[in-house]
């Protein structure tokens, strides 16, 4: 729907009059601090894939309507500094998720993170320093929790799943 600032400034535009609620509660989110999120398991015998877990697409949304701001902002550095802030905080609440795919879901929010930045890095108006802490931005805790599942097993079905996806991340 969008291939430029413009029409992602269009787009959003849209968004903001048709969905002002949703923008509303993503504000009223990032007032919280990161944690981890209780679920309801499910009951013995049924099978785990009956547990909902409605907020990792919340969160995935919340950090796409994100993505769709830097690319219609990316010479306003201030804007750009501060949608990367709220999709690290996505991020880390899905990592705080005690599910592999929350897990899941946080590192495709990090990839997520850093394609929104590459249109704001393409746009010209940001110093090497710039562009470095912008990427650079992590929480030591979450670092961690990537070394570890980097140590374990995680890592390689990560990188069995990854050779399912197309190079425009669309599964195969």
């Amino acid at each position: 729907k969008y291939q430029t600032p413009a029409d992602a400034q269009k787009f959003l535009a849209e968004l903001r009059k048709t969905h002002t609620d949703k923008f509303v509660a993503i504000d009223r989110l990032l007032e919280l601090k990161p944690q981890r999120i209780s679920y309801n398991w499910v009951n013995p015998g049924e099978p785990v894939a009956e547990m909902l877990l409605p907020d990792l697409q919340c969160f995935r949304t919340a950090a796409r309507l994100r993505n769709l701001e830097i690319l219609a902002n990316v010479k306003d550095k201030a804007l750009v500094a501060k949608c990367n802030q709220d999709m690290l905080k996505f991020r880390d609440w899905c990592f705080y998720n005690e599910t592999l795919i929350g897990k899941l879901v946080a590192i495709v929010m990090e990839s997520l993170r850093l394609d929104a930045l590459s249109y704001a890095i393409a746009s010209g108006v940001y110093s090497k320093d710039e562009i470095v802490k912008l990427i650079r931005e992590f929480d030591k805790e979450i670092y961690i929790i990537l070394i570890n599942i980097k140590k374990g097993g995680t890592f390689r079905f990560l990188l069995f799943l990854s050779l399912f996806y197309h190079k425009d991340r669309h599964f195969i």
